[in-house]
């Protein structure tokens, strides 16, 4: 990608299981990374929540589907659970003038203009973020996940949450501080009458049960 392979990068389909806050927030992640960390500039989204489902104690919707566009033109659209958290395998395609590049965890193939055939793209081992995170410390460059990144993801979620829940196109400056999904759960709007599960820690849906939270 930078190096030219497909031209600049124009938009990015996502596709991953395990909720939003949980998975979807790495295709976010991953497309600024891929762009230089642009500013968004809208999103238009929607959520459903027929269970009462809650991932590490926070409320978590069942499927979710956002477009989200940044400076530059460029066009992210996420899925997430849109096929069932079981059968949604984490996988992208990126789309630029001079080609396409699709991947997923272990597996990347491009096609651009100088062939005809799909071809096989190498993957290269990557740092683990804790070692990023030593490299950092000692001087090295910005950890690609840095609190100043990360929270323009989680500003755009909520935003994807609050376009949701005013069904309309959202548009920055967004500056709401509380979480409209749970907003949306705790006025009836996504309430679901039946027993809570967690897909990922039953001890901290306990823990928020301890606290009233559930």
């Amino acid at each position: 990608i930078a190096h030219g392979a497909i031209g600049a990068p124009i938009s990015l389909f996502w596709r991953t299981g395990g909720g939003l806050l949980n998975n979807g927030c790495h295709g976010i992640d991953l497309f600024r990374w891929m762009l230089g960390d642009p500013a968004w500039t809208g999103v238009i989204a929607q959520v459903e929540r027929t269970t009462n489902r809650y991932e590490r104690g926070l409320p978590a919707e069942d499927k979710a589907a956002a477009i989200i566009r940044f400076e530059g033109n460029h066009e992210l659209v996420l899925e997430v659970d849109m096929l069932g958290e079981e059968r949604a395998q984490t996988s992208y395609q990126l789309c630029g003038p001079e080609g396409v590049i699709k991947a997923d965890f272990h597996n990347a193939t491009m096609l651009n203009g100088e062939q005809k055939a799909w071809q096989d793209l190498e993957l290269l081992p990557q740092p683990s973020p804790l070692e990023e995170l030593i490299a950092w410390m000692e001087g090295g460059p910005e950890h690609r996940n840095s609190g100043r990144r990360a929270v323009v993801t989680e500003e755009i979620m909520m935003a994807v949450y609050e376009s949701a829940r005013t069904r309309r196109h959202l548009q920055p400056p967004f500056d709401k501080l509380t979480s409209p999904l749970v907003e949306m759960v705790t006025d009836g709007t996504l309430a679901v009458d039946e027993p809570a599960y967690d897909i990922r820690s039953e001890a901290a849906l306990n823990y928020e049960r301890t606290r009233g939270r559930v």
